[in-house]
């Protein structure tokens, strides 16, 4: 596995694990990260796929 292949396998851990907190900043409390730091490798992971902005939204009601 070279260098990118690792780096885009990275970025769809992290995809997968904000899609299955369903929030940014638990991913990335668990991967020891900082929020930009996850929003920048879904916004790579968007590129390298050529896709269009993935919303990573919730609503939350009272």
């Amino acid at each position: 596995m070279n260098s990118f292949q690792a780096g885009q396998l990275n970025r769809l851990q992290t995809f997968a694990l904000v899609a299955e907190k369903g929030s940014i900043a638990l991913a990335a409390r668990i991967l020891c990260l900082t929020p930009s730091a996850v929003s920048h490798r879904i916004r790579q992971l968007e590129r390298e796929l050529n896709l269009p902005s993935l919303c990573v939204c919730t609503a939350r009601s009272s």
